[in-house]
């Protein structure tokens, strides 16, 4: 991903196994300061008030220009990974 490449904070670089990028090349579709740590959420395809959770948020570029994205932590195809440090967080004892 030439976007992201490796730097201090990613040794070996962007893992497409773990992290996804998200953005949209004609609208401001992005995360800003301050987000990490929150959803990226797509609509169900039945009701359009029904939200699931691909990835939290992990971190980006700079915010608010189309053409921009944010790295994420892929969520929905590992959430028995994640599930128990969220709720932890979320719901402390």
């Amino acid at each position: 991903m030439q976007l992201y490449p490796k730097h201090r904070h990613l040794l070996r670089g962007y893992n497409h196994t773990t992290q996804m990028s998200y953005g949209n090349r004609e609208q401001i579709r992005d995360t800003c300061r301050g987000d990490s740590g929150g959803p990226l959420q797509t609509t169900h395809f039945l009701a359009e008030c029904v939200f699931t959770i691909t990835g939290v948020t992990s971190w980006g570029r700079s915010c608010g220009f189309a053409g921009n994205s944010g790295v994420y932590t892929r969520y929905a195809l590992y959430p028995v990974h994640y599930v128990p440090w969220i709720e932890s967080v979320v719901w402390p004892d």
